[in-house]
């Protein structure tokens, strides 16, 4: 009679609609994990619905009483995710455990410093590694954000760029976001971009420069490139050493003009291993002309005199 009264009693439990529930655990990887659930005669079930009979060095059940049982994942990876279930279909209980890992966020690859010449094409890296993955990329130049399709094209692990210009030089930054629930990764990594172009001279058309005899005249020429350029001065088409002080991208040469054989033509040629430009600087000499006195002002200047003169003889003759 008892036995009768037990089939029934679990026959009339089965029939019980489960009670199910969704609990969503997060793990790092390595970490174990330990789900809890409470039910008679319970039983577990892995991602792929299959029922875990026994424990193993990678899962422990344990019950620690007749209504309350305890799984427990050990060191957990990507082969470990997924929903666990437990089943009591005595007491029509089942609980989801859906086990997520959370691999943290590293960005393992990026162009550190990239040189491309002019007109070229560059591809930025910058390759992740999360799980979950990262949905999305956001890409700064000089601290601003570029706009995809616009700015660049999307490349896998990067972005690329096409037909370079000297303006597209700068630092370039990958940002990453990783969140699962709580949990969010923020990963930023830094790159310079160097663009490679010849010379470009800041004035190419030909100066006069108007100077005295005995003075001396500063010629100044300026010119921007990648790398930077080498100076050369040349005094009609002959290379001169003295009085030059060059910089990055400023060049100066003190002429000091003694006689009317220093007004030469002076040249300033910027050049890099992608090409030169030029300066010219035509020296002549300064004159002061002197303005004399045109014959309009001269008669005046005799007109008012006789007056003047008239003036004085009127002046005596009313006296007496």
């Amino acid at each position: 009679m008892r036995f009768l009264l037990l089939a029934v009693y679990v026959l009339i439990g089965s029939t019980h609609a489960a009670k199910k529930s969704l609990t969503e655990i997060v793990s790092f990887i390595n970490d174990d994990k330990q789900f809890s659930c409470n039910g008679r005669n319970i039983e577990w079930y892995f991602p792929n619905n299959s029922r875990i009979e026994h424990s193993s060095d990678k899962f422990e059940i344990e019950n620690l009483s007749y209504d309350e049982s305890v799984l427990t994942v050990k060191k957990i990876n990507a082969m470990s995710i997924g929903p666990y279930k437990c089943l009591s279909i005595v007491d029509g209980v089942e609980e989801d455990f859906d086990l997520k890992l959370f691999y943290p966020l590293t960005i393992n690859y990026f162009n550190r410093l990239q040189t491309v010449k002019e007109n070229d094409n560059a591809t930025l890296k910058c390759k992740t590694i999360s799980i979950p993955k990262v949905r999305k990329i956001t890409w700064y130049h000089n601290d601003q954000e570029l706009v995809p399709d616009v700015d660049y094209t999307e490349v896998s692990d990067g972005i690329f760029l096409e037909n370079v210009k000297p303006e597209n030089a700068g630092e370039y930054s990958c940002v990453a976001v990783q969140e699962l629930g709580s949990l969010k990764n923020i990963q930023q990594r830094d790159m310079q971009l160097i663009v490679e172009y010849g010379p470009r001279q800041l004035d190419t058309v030909t100066t006069d420069v108007y100077i005295k005899i005995g003075e001396t005249h500063q010629l100044t020429c300026e010119a921007q490139s990648e790398p930077s350029p080498i100076f050369t001065w040349l005094i009609n088409g002959y290379e001169t050493f003295e009085h030059i002080s060059s910089h990055a991208y400023t060049s100066n040469l003190q002429v000091h003009v003694d006689s009317a054989d220093d007004l030469q033509t002076y040249t300033c040629l910027a050049s890099n291993i992608h090409g030169q430009s030029n300066q010219t600087f035509v020296l002549k000499e300064k004159v002061e002309l002197l303005v004399e006195d045109s014959p309009s002002k001269t008669t005046s200047k005799t007109a008012g005199v006789i007056l003047y003169t008239l003036a004085l003889i009127f002046s005596t003759f009313i006296i007496y």
